[in-house]
């Protein structure tokens, strides 16, 4: 709570509107290292420690040769990543489940240290054994758009699963690849502000997905 509440004082009203959301995270440039604890480790401030884990959790992955890899966690809705990123141990949130089970079923072995491996090496060894049939990257889409298709991406700015940047970053190959005009006229690409992982978070999140009602129908629930 105190990081989220440091990064709204400094970005919440960038849009003209102070709402306890930020509409467009990539243009917050919150600096973790004002909240550096002056009187020892308490509840609203970071040792120099987490400082550095939460500049890097913003900055996203890089690879040995310092290439990014993936973009990193918006800013705005730091409480959201309880159960994603942070866990209850280093083992523990949804997102290291992932990755514990992914490398150790599909890329190396049952016995791996997820704590103790090379990253590089893995997604080496990930990319050779895996990529070919698991990777959604490829930015040609011309097959798809001679047969009439329509495609609508959105996202969350605040998700925790997936960073959001990613998904810019594909849509931005697509337009590289087949030309900005064409591609305007069968995707579109829609960042929503305070909305967490298909949904949920601070912000207007139900936008019909799961075949609910829209934001303008009843209050949608679901788990």
């Amino acid at each position: 709570p105190a990081i989220k509440q440091a990064v709204l004082a400094a970005c919440d009203e960038l849009d003209g509107v102070k709402d306890g959301i930020i509409g467009n995270p990539s243009q917050c440039h919150f600096d973790p290292q004002v909240l550096l604890c002056k009187h020892g480790d308490e509840l609203n401030c970071l040792t120099q420690p987490q400082i550095h884990t939460l500049k890097m959790l913003y900055a996203g992955a890089k690879n040995d040769q310092g290439v990014q890899l993936s973009s990193g966690f918006s800013m705005g809705d730091e409480t959201g990543w309880k159960d994603w990123i942070i866990g209850t141990d280093p083992l523990q949130s949804y997102g290291v489940r992932y990755v514990y089970n992914y490398v150790r079923y599909m890329v190396a072995n049952p016995t791996i240290n997820l704590l103790t491996a090379d990253p590089d090496e893995l997604l080496r060894e990930s990319t050779a054994k895996n990529a070919a049939n698991l990777d959604a990257t490829n930015p040609d889409l011309s097959r798809f758009a001679a047969r009439g298709g329509k495609l609508i991406l959105f996202q969350g700015w605040d998700d925790p699963a997936i960073p959001p940047g990613n998904t810019i970053y594909y849509f931005e190959s697509v337009k590289k690849q087949m030309g900005a005009e064409n591609v305007a006229s069968f995707l579109r690409l829609y960042m929503v502000p305070g909305m967490e992982h298909c949904g949920l978070g601070p912000g207007a999140n139900s936008l019909g997905q799961y075949g609910g009602q829209t934001a303008a129908g009843p209050n949608l629930h679901y788990s």
